[in-house]
C-alpha cells in the first residue's frame, strides 16, 4: 500500500481523488470539497448536505416507548403525562432513604419550612412558612388552629383587632375584642372571682334598685341575732316585721343561794349544783370576826369578846348571823 505524505499545499492535476478501486471517493470544485463517503474528521465551517439542512432524524428512535423524530416534542406517560413508565436501573428500585441526617442550626435566618405531601414529595412554600432558628420565631401567614392551644408565658399580639370570636355558630357575626392604640404601657387585670364582666354602657345606672336595697337590708336582720324581739323579713312587700318580747312578764329565772357543807359559801343554783364552784363566793371573817356554817342556808359570824369590851371589866359576847338567802 502506497501513501502520499505532504508537508504544505497539495495540488492536483485533477478535479477527483478515487479510491484504489476507482471510485471517486472526493471531488474538488474550487474551494468546495465533496466526499462521497463517510467523513471521519474535525470540521470547520458551513456544511451542506442532509447534515447541513436536515430537520428530522434520519430513522426515528423510541424514548419511554414513545417515537422521536427530532421534529416535536413528545410526552411520556408516567412522567409528563398519565400512565407507567417502564424503567431500568436505580430509577426502578430507588426508595426513600432510611436514615436522614438533619443537622443543627443557629443561624439568624427564615429558613422555609419542608412538609411532606403525602406522595413522597417534599415541598416548602418559600417566603410564607418559615422558621428562624436563632430566635426561634415560627413565621405563619394564617393559622387555623381545629383543637386547644395552650400559651406559656406572655403573648404579645401586634394587631389592632386582635382577637376575634366566632361563637357557636358560623355564621357572618362575630364580636371583636379590639383595644384603643395605646400611648403608654397599659395593665388591665381581671380580679380573682367567676362573673360577668360588664360595659361600661351597662353602668351607666349604678343605683340600686329598690328591691335590691330591700334584700340587702332584709338579709341584714334576718342573719342578726336579737335579744327578746324576733324580726322577719317579708320579701312579697319588702318590709320587716318586728315582734317585741311581753317585757311585763316575770321570765327571769329564780336561784337559790345556799351554803355548801365544809363551807363558809354562798352558791348560786342550789346544792345540787356542785360543779359550779365558779359562782362561789365565799365569806370569811377578820380580825376578831370568824365566820360558821350553821345550815344550808345560814353563815353565822362571831365576834371576838375582845372586840366588843369597853375595856377590861366587861364581858360579853356577840354573833351577828346571815339567814334567809333564797
Amino acid at each position: 500500500m502506497q501513501y502520499v505524505y505532504c508537508d504544505g499545499d497539495l495540488k492536483l492535476g485533477g478535479n477527483d481523488i478515487k479510491a484504489s478501486d476507482g471510485t471517486t471517493a472526493i471531488t474538488t470544485s474550487g474551494a468546495n470539497v465533496t466526499v462521497a463517503g463517510t467523513l471521519t474528521a474535525d470540521v470547520t465551517g458551513d456544511l451542506t448536505g442532509n447534515a447541513d439542512t436536515a430537520t428530522a432524524l434520519a430513522t426515528a428512535r423510541n424514548i419511554g416507548g414513545v417515537s422521536f423524530d427530532g421534529t416535536a416534542n413528545i410526552d411520556l406517560p408516567g412522567v409528563n403525562t398519565a400512565g407507567n413508565q417502564n424503567t431500568s436501573g436505580n430509577a426502578d428500585t430507588a426508595t426513600l432513604a432510611s436514615t436522614v441526617t438533619v443537622s443543627n442550626s443557629t443561624a439568624n435566618t427564615n429558613f422555609p419550612v419542608v412538609f411532606h405531601d403525602e406522595s413522597n414529595a417534599l415541598l416548602d412554600d418559600t417566603g410564607a412558612l418559615r422558621y428562624n432558628p436563632s430566635t426561634g420565631t415560627l413565621l405563619v401567614p394564617n393559622l387555623n388552629v381545629a383543637g386547644t392551644t395552650t400559651q406559656v408565658n406572655t403573648v404579645t399580639m401586634e394587631a389592632a383587632n386582635a382577637i376575634v370570636f366566632e361563637g357557636a355558630t358560623s355564621d357572618a357575626h362575630e364580636t371583636t375584642l379590639t383595644i384603643t392604640d395605646p400611648t403608654a404601657d397599659r395593665t388591665i387585670t381581671l380580679p380573682d372571682s367567676s362573673g360577668t364582666v360588664a360595659l361600661t354602657s351597662q353602668l351607666s345606672d349604678t343605683q340600686l334598685s329598690t328591691e335590691q336595697v330591700q334584700d340587702i337590708v332584709g338579709a341584714m336582720f334576718t342573719g342578726n341575732t336579737e335579744t327578746r324581739i324576733s324580726a322577719t323579713y317579708q320579701d312579697a312587700d319588702g318590709t320587716i316585721d318586728l315582734v317585741v318580747n311581753d317585757m311585763t312578764a316575770n321570765d327571769n329565772t329564780q336561784y337559790d343561794f345556799t351554803v355548801p357543807g365544809g363551807t363558809t359559801a354562798l352558791r348560786l343554783g342550789g346544792l345540787t349544783a356542785s360543779g359550779n364552784t365558779n359562782d362561789d363566793v365565799t365569806l370569811s371573817g377578820g380580825t376578831n370576826l370568824t365566820a360558821v356554817r350553821t345550815s344550808e342556808t345560814q353563815i353565822t359570824f362571831n365576834v371576838d369578846d375582845a372586840f366588843l369590851k369597853n375595856d377590861g371589866d366587861d364581858t360579853t359576847t356577840g354573833t351577828i348571823t346571815a339567814a334567809g338567802l333564797n
